[in-house]
C-alpha cells in the first residue's frame, strides 16, 4: 500500500472505531505501514480494548495488529470538594 492509501485506510478505521457500538471511541490513533496496524489511545475497560482489536480484525484480516491501547478505568470522583 502507498502512504496515501495507508492514511486513507487508517482514517477509515478510526471512523469505524468511533461508529461501532462495541467501541465508540474518538481518540484512538491508527497508523498503518508494511501490513502492520498500530493502535494507540486510552480506554476505560479491557473489554473496550479487545473490541478495538476485534473491529480492526474484521475490517483488515490480512494485517497484523499491534494493540498499544492503555486501560485506565474511570473512577467516580469520590466526595465532592468543598469550596469556600
Amino acid at each position: 500500500m502507498s502512504e496515501q492509501t495507508n492514511a486513507y485506510t487508517a482514517a477509515h478505521v478510526q471512523e469505524a472505531l468511533a461508529r461501532d457500538g462495541r467501541v465508540g471511541e474518538l481518540g484512538i490513533a491508527v497508523d498503518i505501514a508494511d501490513g502492520m496496524i498500530v493502535v494507540q489511545g486510552v480506554v476505560p475497560t479491557e473489554e473496550r480494548r479487545a473490541a478495538i482489536e476485534e473491529v480492526i480484525s474484521e475490517m483488515l484480516p490480512e494485517h497484523e495488529i499491534r494493540n498499544r491501547i492503555v486501560v485506565e478505568p474511570i473512577h467516580d470522583g469520590g466526595e465532592p470538594e468543598m469550596i469556600g
